[in-house]
């Protein structure tokens, strides 16, 4: 398994962006991650990586969709009480 590339990236958050999710919560991509120009190609795997299991992996991946989900709505409630 290897790295995923800024190409990969680009690609999903072009979709994702389209999405009614994002467009509801007005969530926007900021292109300027895309042209830093540092190299990951001498980065090794194991320098990158965690050496964790699956149900770890799948426990830090539904925290963090709950705290973007809350974060976006905490936004979503400022903006209307800003108004």
């Amino acid at each position: 398994m290897g790295l995923v590339t800024k190409r990969t990236i680009k690609s999903w958050l072009q979709y994702l962006v389209a999405t009614p999710f994002y467009r509801m919560y007005d969530v926007t991509i900021d292109d300027n991650f895309f042209n830093l120009n540092k190299s990951t190609s001498q980065v090794s795997q194991d320098e990158i990586s965690e050496n964790i299991t699956i149900e770890e992996s799948n426990r830090r991946c539904y925290e963090m969709k709950r705290n973007i989900f809350v974060s976006l709505l905490e936004k979503r409630m400022y903006q209307k009480l800003a108004i």
